[in-house]
């Protein structure tokens, strides 16, 4: 074992801009159990940033959900407003019980 820690010296020490864990197996052997743990946090970190991913997506789907039945019920509105006939939004001078009067002259 020690040929090995002595060809993995000679590789990394010369690389200055190594990164940390070059530099580590470069000055002591990689314990299993400590690298068993640093996985065991990062997957529960992806695990719980997965969990509010999906937390957030299910919010934005229900918010656009609400959205588009919402423009969905006033696009069908308006256009069967346009198909009564005899039927206008805009005021024309007319009673609303039915009694006509004199239209408003524009």
């Amino acid at each position: 074992m020690k040929s090995n820690d002595v060809l993995v010296k000679s590789i990394f020490a010369s690389r200055s801009s190594a990164p940390e864990w070059y530099r580590r197996l470069a000055t002591k052997r990689i314990f299993p159990l400590q690298d068993c743990k640093l996985f065991a946090n990062l997957s529960r970190q992806v695990c719980k940033c997965k969990t509010s991913l999906q937390q957030v997506n299910a919010s934005l789907e229900v918010t656009i959900g609400r959205i588009c039945s919402k423009l969905a019920l006033q696009t069908i509105a308006k256009t069967e407003n346009e198909h009564i006939p005899g039927w206008n939004s805009r005021p024309t001078g007319l009673e609303a019980d039915g009694v006509t009067t004199q239209p408003v002259k524009l």
